[in-house]
């Protein structure tokens, strides 16, 4: 019924406590614009915010919100995280790497666990990583080639 412009390559998109839309933009599959994050109000369609990423080599995607709906995750390399009251994109990952190629987020709607699949090599069965609200390794098990989504029952 209507429409707004955001940045390049949207890939996902939250609505928070307050009934804010986040739209979570890649920058484009070969890095033409910086990538950013926007908060829209969705009643005026007003974008009210833009956080730009600083490097256009970037790619974050997989965003997500915590179970209050006060606090974003996505994917950026590691695992970010931001309250929706911030004024900044965090400097620091939350959950690194370590040697893992992350592929996919998830964020439990009850319990706000963490859930990170790592695609290893595109080739070979992945894994799934779960951590605590708190950012601490629960457990890890096996998937299926490329985990790319969780839901959440």
């Amino acid at each position: 019924t209507d429409s707004l412009l955001v940045g390049k390559e949207p890939n996902s998109m939250v609505l928070d406590a307050a009934g804010k839309l986040w739209v979570l933009c890649s920058g484009g599959f070969m890095a033409e614009e910086f990538p950013t994050l926007h908060r829209i109000n969705p009643q005026s369609l007003e974008t009210e915010a833009v956080f730009t990423f600083p490097d256009i080599q970037t790619s974050p995607s997989s965003l997500c919100i915590n179970g209050t709906g006060d606090t974003l995750y996505y994917l950026n390399q590691g695992v970010y995280r931001m309250p929706t009251s911030g004024n900044a994109l965090p400097e620091s990952q939350f959950i690194g790497q370590n040697g893992r190629l992350f592929y996919t987020l998830g964020v439990g709607p009850r319990t706000s666990d963490i859930l990170v699949s790592d695609a290893i090599d595109y080739q070979q069965r992945g894994a799934v990583l779960h951590y605590s609200s708190k950012g601490e390794l629960m457990g890890t098990f096996n998937a299926g080639i490329i985990p790319g989504r969780f839901v959440f029952n």
